[in-house]
């Protein structure tokens, strides 16, 4: 199992910059032997499985923010919608435990083209 952690917060209210997403693709990778490219296409690896856990403040309902990041203001920032529709492509994935709304609920996140079975948005009241 492989639990990753995301930069969810900051000066980005709920977004990730591309550099982050480049390095989660990149972890992914590494941990599917099989994976979804943006077109839908099957890709294979001769990496081991592993389950993944992502963890973040903001969950993807709550992931909204535009602003820049100040270091790399020219970013592109990636939002929720996005986020959950990349994460559709990697079997592995299989929750993403987060924070912000500060309540004990789970949120199911099925694919809805059907090649990966989804993921649970696991939100907390507390996960430290």
């Amino acid at each position: 199992m492989r639990g990753l952690s995301l930069d969810t917060g900051g000066y980005n209210s709920g977004s990730i910059g591309q550099t982050q997403l480049d390095w989660l693709q990149s972890e992914l990778e590494a941990t599917h032997s099989r994976w979804f490219d943006g077109a839908g296409n099957e890709v294979r690896s001769g990496a081991a499985d592993q389950l993944v856990l992502l963890f973040s403040h903001y969950n993807p309902r709550s992931m909204g923010g535009f602003l820049a990041d100040p270091a790399n203001p020219d970013e592109r920032r990636i939002l929720g919608p996005e986020l959950v529709d990349f994460l559709h492509r990697w079997p592995n994935v299989v929750a993403w435990v987060n924070g912000h709304h500060h309540v004990n609920e789970v949120t199911p996140y099925p694919d809805p083209s059907g090649r990966t079975a989804g993921f649970w948005d696991i939100n907390t009241a507390s996960h430290v």
